[in-house]
């Protein structure tokens, strides 16, 4: 996979883990790193609080970016992914979708 996107997943896990270590009050967290056909799906879940209805709205919202949500919007986008996140009073559920692309490798024939 190339770095690009290697990092990507990287700092939306980060990302996440740190929320939910900052803010969820959750004991749990699950990580589930699933291929799907042409994609890759990552998927953070925690069994916190949820996100609080006055601030879900920032979860569909694309100010303040670089950090939080936003930042990790910007850092999927290029790469033709997508996020997603569900929340309520049983937990926060977040899914990135990256596409997969494998690289074409040249074969050379020996002369």
């Amino acid at each position: 996979m190339p770095n690009e996107f290697e990092i990507s997943i990287f700092l939306t896990l980060q990302e996440c883990l740190t929320n939910i270590h900052k803010h969820a009050e959750s004991p749990t967290a699950t990580i589930r790193v699933i291929p799907q056909g042409n994609n890759l799906r990552l998927e953070i879940e925690d069994a916190g609080k949820g996100v609080p209805l006055e601030k879900q709205s920032l979860l569909t919202s694309y100010s303040s970016r670089g950090v939080g949500v936003s930042g990790m919007r910007e850092r999927l986008g290029p790469l033709g992914g997508s996020l997603k996140i569900h929340s309520d009073a049983n937990g926060t559920r977040v899914t990135a979708i990256l596409p997969i692309e494998i690289p074409v490798v040249a074969v050379r024939e020996s002369a």
